[in-house]
């Protein structure tokens, strides 16, 4: 082997040898750290927090957005689609041009007499 690897080999394995437990040591401090604030909550804490969830589950219910007023609004705004479809569909087909209403070539004057 030359010296290069040799020293290569070397740096490695210094380099696994220090900083493989920090890396452990700081992942560990990590895991105490979030597992402490989970815990940190009190169980009067975890009851109140509760207790304001089902209130707002209870006020939505109250509401009707729960029970089945979303579903009819969709069914309405589904409707609506349908119609501009159908509107926008009509509106497709008069591509054409309207013919002008037809005219008689000899219209008789207005007061009646003929024009000869």
């Amino acid at each position: 082997m030359s010296d290069f690897e040799n020293v290569l080999r070397v740096v490695v394995m210094t380099a696994a040898v220090i900083f493989l437990p920090i890396a452990g040591l700081a992942a560990l401090a990590a895991v105490r750290l979030i597992w402490k604030r989970g815990s940190a909550m009190s169980v009067e804490d975890r009851d109140a927090e509760i207790s304001l969830l089902r209130a707002r589950v209870d006020e939505l219910e109250r509401r009707g957005l729960v029970s089945g007023e979303y579903d009819a609004q969709l069914a309405r705004l589904a409707e609506m689609e349908d119609r501009l479809d159908f509107a926008e569909r009509l509106l497709a087909q008069r591509h054409e041009p309207v013919p002008p209403l037809a005219m008689p070539r000899n219209p008789s004057p207005p007061n009646g007499s003929a024009v000869q």
